[in-house]
């Protein structure tokens, strides 16, 4: 009887050899990864891979790359956007007599991308609302160009048709947009149009078809306390 069980076990195992060996055959002759198929077997039929989620059914799937691509990924979230910095200036604004023009700074949170005539958009917006301002608010900075150090800077209408004031206060409103806009990076000197064109003079007390110079107005500028 021992013999017999003994002979029977053997029988078993050569169809269970056989079996394998048909189930082998059968899948490399579908072309599928066998390999792959009998490490899932070899570790207990468990994906051995990176799992990033399960779906509702219990399926699991990677929500983007794999392994090593999909945790440097991770690790730089946002590769690609301008990197925000800031900008550290200085603005020049009346003080309540219209005699000096005070210096204050400035700083602006801005991309590293951020173009002249952003930056002069920036400060303009600062000198228009300020609580001794002479510029008038509507204001608009329809464009700007920077050529070899000199800023052209467009302004609208409202401009002129806001600005009632006499020769003084105009030394502040002109001594302030050129201190300003000359300590951006690159602005060495200003030109002004308003709607587009030339304007030969301004209210009849500015020569306003030239270019404005930095070194004009620093004789404004408030001494430090």
């Amino acid at each position: 009887m021992r013999n017999t069980g003994m002979i029977m076990l053997q029988k078993n195992r050569v169809v269970l050899f056989k079996v394998i060996i048909i189930v082998l055959s059968l899948i490399l002759s579908a072309g599928l990864p066998a390999c792959s198929w009998l490490k899932d077997f070899k570790g207990g039929l468990f994906p051995t891979g990176p799992v990033a989620a399960s779906g509702s059914h219990g399926q699991s799937y990677l929500s983007a790359g794999s392994g090593e691509d999909a945790s440097a990924s991770q690790d730089k979230p946002g590769e690609g956007s301008p990197r925000i910095t800031e900008w550290e200036t200085a603005l020049y604004f009346p003080d309540s007599q219209a005699i000096y023009l005070v210096k204050k700074i400035k700083v602006f949170d801005i991309s590293e991308d951020t173009s002249v005539s952003d930056k002069v958009n920036l400060c303009m917006d600062e000198l228009k609302t300020a609580e001794t301002g002479i510029i008038p608010q509507e204001t608009r900075v329809i464009s700007t160009e920077l050529e070899e150090g000199v800023l052209t800077v467009d302004l609208s209408e409202e401009f002129d048709t806001g600005m009632n004031v006499g020769s003084s206060a105009l030394n502040m409103v002109f001594g302030q947009i050129v201190l300003t806009l000359t300590e951006i990076p690159g602005v060495e000197k200003i030109r002004f149009l308003i709607e587009g064109k030339e304007v030969p003079e301004f209210k009849g007390l500015v020569e306003l078809n030239r270019t404005f110079l930095r070194e004009e107005y620093t004789q404004f500028v408030a001494p430090d306390d």
